[in-house]
């Protein structure tokens, strides 16, 4: 697994404490301005519906998707706009959810990170019932009831393809709690030219989806 494709991951996050940035430094410095940057593309992710993916290899290029989750957090945060909470978990998981896709090497440690631990290593799969049910408790269509899944011993059978999808569920989750965080006011203060601009998208994004139903009578 490659924990620049997975940002959200405990790894990750390990990772970025052990950078020693201070959030202060990550947010005044010029150098880290390409972070700042690449944290923007996500949070405007939000508003399009897709985060655009970078495939990276450089120490500066891995360091960069790392240290702009965190940041990108703070720009939702500073917004504090659950519409844009929900897109921008939603624009994550798509994201994570192709880059399963690209390495499929990566996908079952990225499962045991998400609290998922299947069975085997092709398909089918083997997870457990109270597994499956955390992921799936959104998807809607009837393939997805547990009543219309063979259950054998606490067990269900998946394909990798279902377990990609169950895991974006489990990203989406994972990258909405805890959202907005509490943010000092001089840490928004200091992201203003990104701020500014996200809030414009985003007012124009919700006048975009107002519906005129008309005059309503009585």
């Amino acid at each position: 697994m490659k924990i620049a494709d997975y940002p959200f991951t405990q790894e990750a996050a390990e990772y970025v404490r052990g950078t020693g940035y201070s959030l202060t430094s990550l947010i005044e410095k010029n150098s880290f301005k390409p972070i700042r940057s690449r944290a923007f593309e996500r949070v405007q992710g939000a508003i399009s519906g897709e985060i655009q993916d970078r495939q990276v290899g450089k120490d500066a290029e891995v360091l960069a998707e790392l240290l702009s989750y965190p940041i990108a957090r703070v720009i939702i945060s500073c917004l504090g706009d659950q519409l844009l909470v929900r897109r921008y978990a939603l624009a994550e998981a798509k994201l994570a959810y192709s880059r399963m896709r690209r390495d499929p090497d990566g996908i079952l440690p990225l499962a045991e990170d998400l609290g998922v631990h299947p069975q085997g290593q092709d398909d089918p799969l083997r997870i457990h019932f109270s597994e499956y049910i955390r992921a799936a408790h959104r998807m809607r269509s009837p393939k997805w009831k547990l009543v219309n899944r063979d259950l054998d011993d606490g067990y269900l059978t998946i394909t990798r393809e279902e377990l990609m999808r169950l895991m974006e569920e489990m990203v989406r989750d994972k990258v909405v709690k805890g959202l907005p965080l509490e943010v000092d006011a001089t840490i928004c203060e200091g992201l203003v030219e990104y701020i500014c601009p996200i809030k414009s998208e985003l007012e124009a994004l919700k006048a975009r989806q107002k519906v005129d139903l008309g005059k309503i009578e009585e």
